[in-house]
């Protein structure tokens, strides 16, 4: 007699709350179908500075994943990206995540961001008239090589909302 073996099963992701540093329960909706759980910046932001690459990636793929599942999680991944202080010493820790995950949209997405604030940041608030030309090139070296990284995240992850934003904002 002929032998049928079912194929395996794929192997179920961990429950988000495992991945994603979430305050609040992760299953919880508004009557609108949002979550009300949001992301841990900070937790994100300590998972950076203590060089837990791997798991910060896999946090930032998440909440991608999660929006890309359903669009109401559409603030996840935003607030994944977006996690990261305009400090301009967390450089070496972005070079060493981006090169330890490279074919991973994340890390590039995080940097791109961070290199913008850092742009804004440098240019100062001030009237552009009362801001000096010196503001405005670093800013515009910072921008172009935010741009860099998240055109290239933008590549490697289309759907990739958090990316897409910063570049129409920056026009």
């Amino acid at each position: 007699p002929m032998v049928v073996v079912a194929p395996a099963a794929a192997p179920q992701p961990p429950p988000i709350e495992k991945v994603l540093p979430l305050v609040g329960d992760a299953d919880a909706k508004d009557s609108f179908g949002y979550p009300t759980a949001f992301v841990d910046r900070v937790a994100l932001q300590q998972m950076l500075r203590e060089r837990r690459y791997a798991a910060l990636t896999a946090a930032l793929e998440a909440a991608q994943a999660r929006f890309e599942d359903d669009w109401h999680y559409e603030f996840w991944p935003h607030d994944s990206v977006e996690a990261f202080t305009a400090d301009p010493t967390l450089e070496p820790l972005f070079n060493e995540w981006v090169a330890s995950a490279p074919t991973s949209f994340a890390p590039l997405a995080a940097r791109g961001h961070w290199l913008c604030d850092l742009g804004l940041e440098a240019r100062g608030s001030k009237f552009a008239i009362d801001t000096p030309d010196e503001n405005f090139d670093k800013m515009h070296t910072l921008h172009e090589r935010g741009v860099v990284d998240l055109q290239r995240a933008l590549q490697m992850r289309p759907r990739a909302i958090s990316v897409a934003r910063v570049l129409v904002v920056l026009g």
